[in-house]
Parts: C-alpha cells; structure tokens; sequence
C-alpha cells in the first residue's frame, strides 16, 4: 500500500495550503507597511501656540522612538494636553492618552489596562519623557524590566 502523503494528490494540497499561507503572511506584511501612520490628534485652543509647534514637529520623532504608539494608536483615547513640571530650559508639554481598561489590541503583558499615559515633549523639542512602566512597555511595544521609573528617549 502506498503512503497517502506521496501521491500526487496529497502532494498538490500540502503545496497548495502551504503557497496560501504565504501569501496571506505577505499580504499582511505589506498591508502593515502600507498604512499611514497616525496623524497629531486634534489639540485643544487652550494648548499655547509654542507648545502646538513643538508638538507638531515632534510627532513624526515620536512615532518612530515609540513604534508601540504608533502600532497601538487607534486602542487609546487622546485626552488632551497637558503642561508639565518646569525642566531646567522650560516646561514640557505631555499628550495625555488613556488606555482601555478592557481587552483590547494592546498585549497583556505591558500591564498598561486603565492606566493613563503621559508622552511629555521636552521644551527644546529633542527628547520625550514617559514614567510609568506599563506605559514605556507601550512606547516600546515590549515589555521593559530594565527602565526606571522615567524613561527618557532621544527625539531624532
């Protein structure tokens, strides 16, 4: 008796199944490199027109230092802008987001469910401020046991 795997037939599916499902992982690939990144969210009138400026040009800097943020975007809620602590240069201006207390597309393991997340823009525009664990995890998009309390990126 012949082993059903070497026939022609079985060979013909085991091929067929497997080309499917490269091309469905390709088609993703593409489709995740093919979408826009997030646009600024709407800021209030009350944000001060320095801090506007400073948040604009730093968004693009931000998506690309946070690629969590950029990926996790659209499960977060914008909440508005709020000025920071004064730095030694100045104050910085955070956009404040919350996170869902539900499931959502955001993993698990960042620990970061309910939480509200500040992404503070430094004053000279150069560097972004994130305390909070679970936050940072979600600016990386991966878990972070070796950050401190804040973590400072560099805005390039």
């Amino acid at each position: 008796m012949e082993n059903s795997w070497q026939s022609p037939k079985a060979r013909k599916l085991v091929w067929g199944a497997f080309a499917f499902l490269v091309i469905v992982a390709l088609l993703g690939q593409v489709a995740e490199r093919s979408r826009k990144p997030p646009t600024l969210p709407q800021l209030a009138d009350s944000v001060p027109q320095e801090a506007r400026e400073r948040l604009a040009q730093a968004w693009p800097k931000m998506l690309k230092a946070c690629p969590g943020l950029d990926r996790y975007y659209d499960a977060l809620t914008f909440k508005g802008v709020e000025m920071g602590f004064p730095e030694l240069n100045g104050v910085y201006a955070n956009l404040v987001f919350s996170v869902p207390m539900e499931k959502s597309s955001v993993p698990v393991d960042y620990m970061v469910f309910g939480h509200t997340c500040f992404f503070g823009v430094t004053d000279d525009g150069k560097g972004l401020i994130i305390p909070k664990r679970g936050c940072q995890a979600l600016c990386l998009n991966r878990v972070t046991p070796e950050a401190g309390p804040v973590l400072h990126l560099p805005l390039n």
